[in-house]
């Protein structure tokens, strides 16, 4: 490999599937850091690269197929629109009886300032 050539070692170890899902995760969030940190053309494409990868085996690890994703992402494309003319949503207000309001309550974490009235 490129690291032995370059007199790099490393310690590697068999996870069980569990302990694999977990490193897969916190490995995605790795990459997508080095992905926001990137300054270059380059840097951003050898990032995207490594966040792909990460993406492909969480995807074989759970036998989602390439195909599913990129209809998901088409749906949801079409339902929300997507970020080609840097639209980004500032903040949404929703009717307590909208159906769509317990998603944003079941998941505070992500979205802590959302509060019922």
């Amino acid at each position: 490999t490129w690291m032995q050539l370059k007199d790099v070692h490393i310690e590697t170890v068999v996870l069980n599937e569990k302990d694999f899902t977990k490193a897969l995760k916190e490995k995605l969030l790795e990459e997508a850091k080095e992905v926001h940190d990137a300054i270059t053309k380059d840097e951003l494409v050898e990032e995207l690269a490594d966040l792909k990868e990460v993406m492909l085996t969480i995807m074989r690890q759970h036998h989602v197929q390439e195909s599913e994703v990129e209809k998901k992402r088409i749906e949801k494309r079409m339902q929300k629109g997507g970020f080609d003319k840097g639209v980004f949503s500032k903040w949404i207000a929703l009717q307590s009886t909208n159906h769509e309001i317990q998603y944003y309550l079941s998941k505070k974490d992500l979205y802590p300032e959302i509060t019922e009235a």
